[in-house]
């Protein structure tokens, strides 16, 4: 997809996606979240002491998938 096809993917409709993190041991953690795109970025909130939010502390590597 070119940039101009992705971001009329990810901001038409309502859509949720599928964030991805590591656990502590290693394992993957995913969860859905809901999102929005602001220019570039792609935000969505989470609990500080969420599984999600620790992950992410711990370790900012993530994988997000957008489902259609």
């Amino acid at each position: 997809m070119t940039p101009e096809e992705i971001r009329a993917f990810l901001g038409h409709g309502t859509r949720t996606a599928k964030l991805a993190t590591s656990g502590p041991d290693g394992q993957p953690h995913v969860m859905p979240v809901w999102f929005a795109l602001d220019g570039e970025d792609l935000m969505f909130t989470t609990w500080g002491e969420s599984a999600k939010g620790r992950n992410l502390r711990r370790d900012s590597r993530a994988a997000v998938v957008v489902d259609e």
